[in-house]
């Protein structure tokens, strides 16, 4: 999906990307705590039938 139809989506789909934008910011997502934020991404992402390449990174000490 590029940029183009991302924007299309928000304007056809506005309730909806309104929504998901408020689902995403009442997540807590700061530095080293941000997998709530990330799952809401990955969730709606699926549902849009892209395909994700999901990995880790190490923690910081």
């Amino acid at each position: 999906m590029d940029k183009n139809a991302v924007k299309q989506w928000i304007h056809s789909q506005e309730t909806q990307a309104v929504r998901l934008l408020q689902k995403l910011i009442q997540e807590k997502s700061v530095r080293g705590n941000e997998s709530k934020a990330q799952a809401v991404i990955i969730e709606k992402c699926r549902e849009l039938g892209m395909e994700l390449d999901i990995w880790e990174i190490e923690k910081r000490r």
